[in-house]
């Protein structure tokens, strides 16, 4: 009984001398200078004009994702129309471009087509030359 006594003496003795040498009070006025400070003060400052920014652009974040997508729908739509133009237009080109071929083979085979006209007459079985 007489050590535990004892030693819980030498442990508050320890506990006092620990106090003593942190200088609890110093470290509280400093946290509360630090607190107070023009740093501290204009760091909040910061901080609130921050946030009010934020909340007027949160705020126009609908408004902005509404416009993203009537464009987008429209986007959408102008594609569809040129697409349904082109369709035609296309088709008439493929055809436009096989009768160029054919005009173009037939005046290979027969170039003198394009001052008579006519193709020559096909040869006749039978008859000599």
């Amino acid at each position: 009984m007489r050590q535990t006594v004892k030693n819980a003496n030498n442990l508050l003795v320890t506990l006092n001398q620990q106090v003593k040498q942190s200088d609890l009070p110093a470290t509280a006025a400093a946290i509360r200078n630090l607190a107070g400070g023009p740093q501290t003060v204009q760091i909040i400052a910061q901080l609130n004009q921050t946030t009010a920014q934020l909340a007027k652009i949160s705020a126009q974040l609908p408004a902005l994702m509404a416009a993203s997508q009537s464009t987008v729908q429209q986007t959408a739509e102008m594609t569809a129309d040129v697409q349904a133009q082109l369709g035609p237009i296309l088709q008439d080109l493929k055809s436009t471009t096989a009768n160029l071929r054919n005009l173009s083979e037939s005046l290979s085979r027969n170039p003198a087509q394009v001052i008579t006209g006519a193709p020559p007459p096909p040869p006749q079985q039978g008859a000599s030359p």
